[in-house]
């Protein structure tokens, strides 16, 4: 296996690009080729005047996701599966802090500490150490392109690591336990994965302004970051330009119902539908087989359109999307009858 020590998030990847394409070379010395790898934390300032140093629920949730992943990554490399149980001695060390500072929902996210601590307890650990740690210390950062916006390693190449390993020799235990732990550390790549694009996405929604290590980020980048993150891991073609040019407009105003139709399921007599037909009071524009069943309408919209249907008009604010220019596709109810609704429902 080749030797050369790993001092960046570029060699990190090599390194493991090398173990995922010749696992039969994977030796238990691999991970001491850590010792030299440096990396600055993860610095994330947030000026939000409206919070000042709290923390979210949902941000402190993210960080129980990432500490939760450092424990996996370490049965995996030590035990080869996630189903011991760890010692306090083994999870000594390997505990993530996150400092704070004044002004800051949060400041720095610091892995330098575990990786320090993942070498010198490495002794005794499995052969896929090194990708066991570094495959969760991957993840963590590549979401984050200021350290390095290089193709990232892909869900695809963990399948591929887990072919290679189960070919190696399938018809020992060994060799099937070894398939079993890189079938681990391709779900700790996921989970990794899904982590970090959390993470930018709780970060989207922040009101104020958003640095990752000096790097500002206004509240679309981060989406699109997110997206990216997921998409290049998963290998998910963003759609195109023409998928997205969906023809939509905001309409409002009073409306009539004009009836409700069934559709019926003959052989059980079972109603599968129930859709109306909105009419505009002021335009008479009509929005035809609008659907009023099934979980994404409230209870209390349902009860709304329902009643209506005596002739009593219902006033609307809504977000309507075509598929062509005389089917739609979709409503999204932004007020009802002077009921704001926070998470718009989509119908």
């Amino acid at each position: 296996m080749n030797n050369n020590e790993i001092k960046s998030l570029e060699d990190l990847e090599v390194a493991l690009l090398d173990i995922i394409y010749n696992p039969e070379k994977a030796s238990m010395t691999d991970i001491e080729r850590l010792k030299n790898l440096t990396i600055e934390p993860i610095q994330i300032h947030v000026s939000d005047s409206e919070h000042g140093n709290a923390l979210s629920a949902s941000m402190l949730k993210i960080f129980t996701e990432y500490q939760d992943s450092v424990y996996k990554a370490v049965k995996i490399a030590k035990y080869g599966n996630v189903n011991c149980r760890l010692s306090s001695e083994d999870k000594a060390g390997f505990e993530l802090y996150i400092k704070f500072k004044e002004g800051s929902v949060l400041a720095e996210i610091d892995w330098q500490a575990i990786i320090q601590r993942a070498v010198e307890a490495m002794n005794g650990w499995q052969i896929f150490g090194l990708i066991a740690i570094g495959t969760l210390v991957y993840g963590a950062y590549k979401g984050f392109k200021v350290f390095s916006d290089n193709k990232r390693l892909d869900a695809e190449a963990y399948r591929e690591m887990q072919i290679k390993v189960a070919e190696i020799d399938a018809r020992t235990e060994n060799s099937r336990q070894q398939a079993k732990t890189v079938s681990e550390i391709a779900a700790l790549a996921n989970e990794t994965n899904k982590t970090t694009v959390s993470m930018l996405k709780e970060l989207s929604r922040i009101s104020g302004t958003v640095s990752i290590n000096g790097k500002n980020y206004q509240r679309g980048e981060l989406v699109e970051l997110a997206n990216e993150t997921r998409n290049e891991f998963t290998g998910e073609k963003p759609q195109t330009d023409d998928e997205q040019e969906i023809p939509m407009k905001h309409v409002s105003g009073k409306f009539l119902v004009s009836r409700i139709d069934l559709d019926i399921d003959d052989p059980i007599k079972e109603v599968q539908k129930r859709t109306v037909n909105l009419v505009n009071v002021d335009t008479n524009e009509i929005f035809k087989n609008v659907p009023i069943t099934g979980k994404n309408l409230s209870d209390e919209q349902k009860e709304i359109f329902t009643k209506a249907v005596d002739g009593t008009p219902i006033e609307l604010e809504m977000v309507v999307a075509y598929s062509d220019t005389d089917k739609i596709k979709s409503i999204c109810v932004l007020k009802c009858n002077g009921i704001v609704f926070r998470e718009p429902e989509l119908f």
